[in-house]
């Protein structure tokens, strides 16, 4: 990844989908510039990256929300959260990653919103925003507190990512961000 000029206004400087739609769990991230022109034959991704685009419009995940605008909203109006799975990763989580520049910090932000499909729809398995690199003489990058509660998750201790202690990377867990009966 390129250093950011002073001059680079773009928001947008990077995205990556994984077993999201038509994107399977090896694609590579898509470097994004000032002006993006998506050509490609049909069934290529090109719909589906917009789509994309509109479910990271739509986090963060709030347990409130019920809107056609919230990322529910946005997963329903596409046929539920199992449509938008990659149909070879069944029973694995979909993500969305998002490099942004950072107007108030010294390098870009990293976004990462990851879901799956349960019998009942949608569960949240990690969101999280973080630098994008670690900083000098750290192992990890800063993680930025979302507000909600990092102590559990899905009734589990949560590590600094989100995730379930002890949880891999394949392994389900998270947030079930479904409306309380």
């Amino acid at each position: 990844m390129k250093d950011i000029p002073d001059k680079d206004k773009r928001l947008l400087r990077e995205i990556r989908l994984t077993n999201l739609l038509s994107f399977g769990p090896e694609t590579e991230a898509l470097p994004l510039e000032s002006l993006n022109v998506l050509i490609g034959p049909n069934g290529s991704g090109k719909s589906n990256l917009i789509e994309a685009l509109a479910l990271m419009r739509a986090t963060p995940v709030l347990p409130q929300a019920t809107s056609s605008a919230d990322v529910r909203g946005v997963l329903r109006r596409s046929g539920g959260a199992a449509e938008w799975i990659w149909k070879g990763a069944k029973g694995k989580s979909a993500s969305v990653e998002v490099v942004v520049n950072n107007p108030k910090g010294s390098q870009p932000l990293r976004h990462v919103f990851a879901f799956r499909s349960d019998e009942q729809g949608f569960v949240l398995h990690d969101e999280r925003v973080e630098n994008e690199k670690a900083y000098s003489g750290q192992s990890e990058p800063y993680f930025y507190p979302t507000g909600r509660p990092r102590q559990r998750l899905g009734g589990q201790p949560c590590s600094a990512k989100g995730k379930k202690a002890g949880a891999g990377d394949g392994e389900p867990g998270g947030v079930d961000s479904r409306p309380a009966a």
